[in-house]
């Protein structure tokens, strides 16, 4: 029960630090949407350019370490043998949802958001996507357009 309690304080604080950092960052975007406004990809790309961290072996050992803390930590939790589904009472499928719970929210709180928004080609399919949805919304008969769309994409049936 203690146990329960503990893990559950856990993974409220972890989601209130998501929370708080992601609350951090559409805060950064609000003030420079707001103090830049010549904001441009060509300008984002360059800022994003300025700010990636350089090859060295200092950053690689780093992230090196990281991965092969992950990989351990993984290793230990699937070295157990798995009951098959009949054989498990019902606490034992209670706790393995807690630890994919647990995992997932690891998983999440791990991840680093940053890392991905700031490579160039995310943004791009971004952008690529933003423009679509902009350009459905725009058209009252979007629907059929779609549907045409589909419909000389696909290969005629002999």
């Amino acid at each position: 029960m203690e146990h329960r309690v503990a893990v559950k304080e856990e993974e409220e604080q972890r989601f209130k630090a998501f929370r708080e950092k992601a609350q951090e960052q559409r805060q950064k975007i609000y003030t420079m949407k707001a103090t830049q406004d010549d904001f441009t990809p060509e300008s984002v790309e360059q800022e994003i350019i300025s700010k990636q961290e350089k090859l060295t072996e200092e950053n690689l050992s780093k992230m090196d370490a990281k991965s092969q803390a992950s990989r351990a930590s993984k290793k230990s939790k699937t070295s157990k043998k798995a009951k098959p589904a009949w054989a498990t009472t019902e606490k034992q499928l209670e706790d393995e949802k807690e630890a994919e719970i647990d995992d997932l929210l690891e998983f999440a709180y791990e991840l680093d958001y940053d890392k991905y928004m700031d490579d160039f080609e995310v943004r791009q399919v971004f952008s690529i996507i933003k423009d679509r949805v902009k350009e459905i919304k725009e058209d009252r008969d979007w629907k059929n357009k779609v549907v045409e769309e589909w419909n000389e994409n696909v290969p005629a049936e002999p």
